[in-house]
């Protein structure tokens, strides 16, 4: 078996075995109750190692080794002994009663014999085999833990210039437009750049509170939303409190500023005349 066919064959198992539900959260939760084929003995799988690394880009990456898949063939090796040592046991049992009543029947005494031997062999091959798939390929005993990560945050880099109170906007910008300002800051020449919008400062920290869809029976809001009420300013209908939109001030750089988010793949760029909007690929508005 070639190492894609054996990648596959544990990728079927893991997938047939487990319901495993990864959660964009600090844990992954143990399967053992949702094991669909369970092996006695294996009481409980143990809990995944999660660890947090950070850096410059994002605000932590949860790293969380799981090494199930390792646990449950081990679980299934020594159940297996178990059965295997019966059924060995059983073998002989029967080839020695065979041998017995065979009254000098050399060919009875041979079945018996071949009885005795397949249950001896069965038992040494079975403890054997780390032995023998440790010579034919050291990996093959060694299953090593599956590593899974998801990033809790994207850090919003430096390099931007603010209109007055902008700033106070910052903790309303999604992972995936603070990725492209990100990637649009390198691209930009140092002093190009002047954000005058992310979310709205009458609304900081609630940007769901504007979105609306329902055209003109949307509420008033008192102070009233500055942007479109299905702007992606207000999450574009996403609903997780975040802006999927930027606003650029310094039009006067608006051709560097379309490429640049062009050349970082922005979802939309419109030049509304006082100001460039961007929003971002996954944002379901504009």
């Amino acid at each position: 078996m070639n190492n894609k066919s054996t990648k596959r064959f544990i990728l079927f198992i893991f997938l047939f075995l487990f319901f495993v539900p990864l959660e964009a959260q600090m844990y992954i939760q143990n399967p053992t109750d949702k094991l669909n084929v369970k092996i006695p003995g294996l009481d409980k799988l143990s809990e995944p190692n999660c660890y947090e690394e950070g850096n410059s880009i994002s605000e932590g990456a949860v790293i969380c080794e799981v090494s199930w898949i390792g646990e449950y063939i081990n679980a299934i090796y020594k159940y297996s002994i178990g059965i295997v040592g019966i059924i060995a046991v059983m073998a002989m049992m029967m080839g020695g009663i065979m041998w017995i009543l065979s009254a000098g029947n050399n060919t009875k005494i041979s079945e018996a014999k071949s009885y005795i031997t397949g249950g001896i062999s069965g038992v040494i091959i079975l403890l054997s085999s780390y032995l023998i798939l440790y010579a034919i390929n050291p990996d093959l005993v060694a299953i090593k833990p599956i590593k899974t990560f998801s990033i809790k945050g994207v850090k919003l880099g430096g390099g931007w210039d603010y209109d007055p109170g902008i700033k106070n906007q910052v903790g309303d910008t999604s992972n995936s437009l603070k990725a492209l300002l990100n990637c649009m800051r390198q691209n930009l020449p140092e002093g190009v750049g002047r954000i005058s919008s992310i979310s709205d400062s009458n609304y900081v920290s609630q940007v769901n509170t504007c979105f609306c869809d329902k055209g003109s029976a949307c509420p008033t809001m008192n102070p009233s939303c500055v942007h479109s009420r299905t702007s992606c300013h207000y999450g574009g209908g996403l609903n997780d409190g975040k802006s999927y939109a930027v606003d650029f001030g310094d039009e006067e750089n608006g051709t560097a500023i379309k490429k640049a988010a062009q050349e970082c793949n922005a979802g939309f760029i419109l030049d509304e005349g006082n100001h460039i909007h961007v929003s971002t690929s996954d944002c379901p508005r504009k």
